[in-house]
């Protein structure tokens, strides 16, 4: 009876080891399972300052197309100086700037920019002689000088300074007063904006 029991106690005890282990060994895999409410690392972080390529660059050229572009400042006041200047040393009187001049040389201005032209004869080939007098000056002597791509009153009156016909005017001895008119925004060279320019000149 006890061999009985010893023999089948052999035969027992190495089924109970095996399934110690087999025990032990399930144990062990379900600790190295992940729990399901717990999110499994990344692979690869997103870093904290991330760059995305093209938005920058993107965001910078808006920002460069919606920026308005500088306007042309033009000082009338530096061209008048400049050519009362020019008359005083060919020992000429200087011009006193007449608000009336201002106004005609105005008229002249708005014409050629509303019917898109550019030249001492209106579009209905009439020259300028009659705009003085719509706007009050009574001349015995008028001229006009016009300006279109120069935009500062250096460039002007260089321009003009250079043209004999141009030149004679600035230097006509019996002018008394001076008018000007400036557009820089109405007109482009190419993409750029110039700056219309006329003098109106004359002596009542």
């Amino acid at each position: 009876m006890q061999l009985r029991f010893h023999s089948k106690l052999k035969i027992i005890i190495p089924f109970l080891i095996l399934i110690l282990v087999l025990v032990l060994i399930t144990s062990q895999s379900k600790q190295n399972i992940p729990q399901t409410n717990e999110t499994p690392p990344l692979k690869n972080p997103t870093p904290d300052s991330i760059q995305i390529l093209g938005v920058e660059e993107a965001n910078t050229q808006i920002a460069a197309e919606s920026k308005e572009k500088k306007p042309i400042s033009f000082e009338t006041q530096a061209l008048y100086r400049l050519i009362n200047s020019y008359r005083t040393e060919n020992d000429l009187n200087k011009l006193f700037v007449d608000r009336t001049l201002e106004d005609s040389a105005n008229r002249k201005l708005s014409d050629m920019i509303t019917k898109e032209y550019f030249r001492h004869a209106d579009s209905n080939n009439n020259e300028s002689w009659y705009l003085f007098q719509a706007a009050g000056y009574q001349y015995k002597f008028a001229g006009e000088n016009l300006s279109f791509g120069n935009n500062t009153p250096w460039q002007v009156f260089e321009a003009w300074q250079k043209s004999p016909e141009h030149n004679a005017q600035l230097l006509k001895s019996e002018y008394l007063d001076m008018g000007l008119a400036v557009n820089c925004d109405a007109y482009k060279v190419g993409t750029t904006h110039s700056c219309i320019v006329v003098l109106h000149i004359g002596a009542r």
